[in-house]
């Protein structure tokens, strides 16, 4: 486990999922980008898409645009381009839980799916691959390839295997304070767990806010926050 941690937690695997948010991004910017191209030629104007515009000039656009955004995003990755916009964008729109949770859901939900369909040539069935038994199999697969990406796990893996788990708190080393919002934080289940205790508490019985349990929840929220 502490083998696997070293490899997420390493600039490389850092740069390839900021490459990887660069190419979804600069997909989006060139399809918004050809969208509206081809709304104005065709739509608007009315003009013939010319053979050299559509099948070179379009395509090298959207290429140039992918691997520039993927670039930028390998980069912010390693610590370069993190003064720019766009980088600091890459590198932490790509570091935190979210971003990380989703595409491991995704790799989960295609190899749960992978899996079953395996499983069932076995047996002699034939099915596409997109069946719904493969669908919901894939997707039970999905939740804990989310769950595991985002690090939500983490702490109970390396108890499994008794390695020490230190208590962090506030946000990641080298992160700003808004990143604890999106990534798996300790703080934030604590604070829920005691703000809902007092004022919950204190709802059912008024005196409770004031009892040491109610004001000891009121300052340990305090001092995590």
């Amino acid at each position: 486990m502490q083998f696997i941690l070293k490899i997420v937690r390493s600039k490389g695997y850092d740069a390839i999922m900021a490459a990887l948010l660069g190419a979804v991004v600069g997909a989006i910017i060139a399809g918004i980008l050809l969208g509206l191209y081809y709304l104005v030629a065709d739509v608007a104007l009315g003009l013939t898409p010319q053979p050299l515009i559509s099948n070179v000039l379009l395509p090298g656009l959207v290429l140039l645009i992918v691997q520039g955004h993927v670039i930028v995003g390998f980069g912010a990755g390693l610590g370069m381009f993190r003064t720019s916009s766009l980088g600091r964008f890459l590198y932490y729109g790509s570091a935190n839980s979210v971003f990380r949770g989703i595409l491991g859901q995704l790799v989960g939900t295609l190899l749960g799916m992978a899996l079953f369909n395996i499983f069932l040539s076995a047996r002699g069935v034939q099915e596409p691959f997109l069946n719904e038994q493969a669908l919901v199999f894939g997707a039970i697969v999905g939740v804990f390839g989310f769950v595991l990406s985002a690090g939500a796990l983490t702490d109970w893996l390396l108890w499994i295997g008794g390695h020490p788990t230190p208590l962090h708190h506030g946000a990641p080393e080298g992160k700003p304070e808004w990143f604890r919002y999106v990534s798996i934080d300790v703080n934030h289940k604590v604070i829920g767990i005691q703000y809902g205790r007092r004022y919950g508490g204190a709802k059912r019985d008024p005196a409770w806010a004031y009892s040491p349990a109610g004001c000891e929840c009121f300052c340990w929220r305090l001092a995590a926050v």
